[in-house]
């Protein structure tokens, strides 16, 4: 309902030549809970990883980036047995945030190899794990507010380049790919509640 209400109006027409303008690729990766060390201590307090790679028509390189998930970003998150599903919504809102100068107006597919974040993505909402729906709220409302035509849907992992990205390998595949890498930018009201604070009840 937050969308509706605080959306802009847009008109519904074809999406320019019909040829798209740019590509994001996302991946998030969290400990295997069966290891000896915690997830916490596993990546030095980190809750996990995320990687993104984005190739767009108008740069001369594909931009990529990783990133470590505060573990305080955890205080919202209920209790699983691994929170791959919450760290694999967030890599998707964190590169739409960093790169939406580069995708003001713009139609954009992004690709992850998780089918429960895609699914979920999609849908707007989960029934099942229903402190994501904060995620994915801000998600849509930050792609509104950028005005991007955006698709999104599945790549096997094998094929997602952002793989390696998300598991710590960027400063390899980025001179080697002839990627640029760069920072992933985190709004204010991230740093310390974490995406999605805005968009939880109560």
């Amino acid at each position: 309902m937050r969308l509706i209400d605080d959306g802009k109006l847009r008109d519904i027409v074809a999406c320019g030549d019909g040829q798209n303008d740019a590509v994001i690729f996302t991946d998030g990766w969290v400990p295997d809970p069966r290891a000896w060390v915690t997830d916490d201590s596993c990546l030095d307090g980190a809750a996990g990883r995320i990687g993104a790679a984005m190739f767009h028509k108008s740069l001369a390189k594909p931009l990529c980036f990783d990133m470590d998930v505060p573990v305080e970003w955890k205080w919202a998150w209920e209790e699983r047995g691994a929170q791959i599903v919450l760290v694999e919504l967030l890599a998707p809102l964190i590169a739409l945030y960093t790169w939406k100068t580069f995708l003001h107006g713009r139609t954009c597919i992004f690709f992850n190899d998780s089918t429960t974040a895609e699914s979920m993505l999609v849908k707007g909402y989960s029934n099942a794990a229903v402190d994501a729906n904060a995620v994915i709220a801000e998600f849509w409302h930050l792609a509104c507010d950028v005005e991007i035509c955006a698709y999104i849907d599945r790549v096997p992992t094998d094929c997602n380049p952002s793989d390696g990205c998300s598991r710590g390998s960027t400063f390899v595949d980025a001179p080697t790919h002839g990627w640029e890498q760069c920072r992933p930018l985190v709004k204010e009201t991230w740093v310390e509640r974490g995406p999605g604070s805005a968009f939880r009840e109560g």
